[in-house]
């Protein structure tokens, strides 16, 4: 085999290896990226409309086409019916802590002194956490227990990082939403809500959906670059949220309220996509004329 076979063999073997190593979640960016195919908007329509048994902070997907309300007074579960019951102890969902000690120790020797910390986000052998004091986000190599990168943001983040098919989306005081690459920590985009952020986002189709704090709006944001996709808003003018929204199939959740009433109900919206405007006879006809 001469010298060019050889460097040929070499550059082909090189190239399928990386490529064999690519995780799917890039595949599927890229593919995004080379394509430019931008998702058609949101369609957000009310479905349902219930009660509460008690003013949610935030829900919880129980099975069975049930949502668990949890509240500063307790927990209880609500079916599409209307129906409410009291919450066991078994239904009530358990937080994992198993890499806590991690994260505390790597960030104790990282910044010289202990912080206080978000829930961590888990992506492959990270565990990415906000650190409010500090304004900032790290990601913290689990086996390595080292900090592999660090990003800061506008503003002070109480919501934990969230990853969601390779992205991570942090959410700040500052009304912005970050989305990152989990790998490295890249920011790929950042946009602005109506309100502060204070609520986990929930995620549907590659879209973001997040509703501000006292905002009476869920809105809706493309995942790859961040582009407004649609939002919704509750009928009444006194109407707000009190918890964000969770996704069950094709539907999302959220408590509200009326302003100055105790009382709390279950909202549920229907998600589908809107369909791409077609151009019309006219516009292609211009666009022929402008191209010939």
């Amino acid at each position: 085999m001469d010298v060019r076979s050889h460097c040929f063999l070499w550059i082909f073997l090189a190239t399928a290896g990386t490529l064999a190593c690519v995780p799917p979640e890039a595949d599927y960016w890229k593919d995004r990226r080379d394509h430019k195919r931008p998702l058609p908007h949101v369609k957000l329509l009310q479905l349902w409309d219930h009660p509460a048994t008690l003013c949610p902070e935030t829900l919880s997907d129980a099975g069975d086409e049930r949502v668990l309300l949890h509240g500063v007074d307790g927990s209880a579960w609500m079916d599409a019916s209307g129906l409410s019951a009291p919450a066991s102890g078994s239904d009530l969902p358990h937080s994992e802590g198993a890499h806590d000690e991690i994260i505390r120790q790597v960030l104790a020797r990282h910044f010289g002194e202990p912080v206080q910390t978000t829930a961590a986000a888990v992506w492959r052998e990270l565990a990415i956490v906000a650190v409010p004091e500090r304004r900032s986000a790290h990601a913290v190599h689990l086996r390595k227990k080292r900090v592999v990168w660090t990003v800061r943001t506008g503003s002070r983040m109480v919501t934990a990082p969230q990853v969601y098919r390779s992205r991570v989306i942090l959410q700040a005081l500052d009304n912005y939403i970050y989305c990152l690459v989990a790998d490295n920590g890249h920011e790929m985009w950042r946009a602005q809500a109506s309100h502060r952020l204070t609520r986990p986002a929930a995620f549907w189709n590659d879209r973001v959906l997040v509703i501000p704090e006292t905002s009476d709006t869920v809105q809706v944001f493309d995942l790859y670059d961040g582009s407004a996709a649609g939002k919704w808003s509750l009928p009444g003018p006194d109407d707000y949220f009190t918890g964000a929204p969770l996704v069950m199939g094709d539907t999302a959740v959220a408590p509200h309220a009326l302003a100055g009433s105790a009382a709390c109900r279950l909202v549920a919206i229907t998600l589908a996509e809107l369909p791409r405007a077609q151009p019309s006879a006219t516009s292609r006809a211009q666009k022929d004329v402008l191209t010939r």
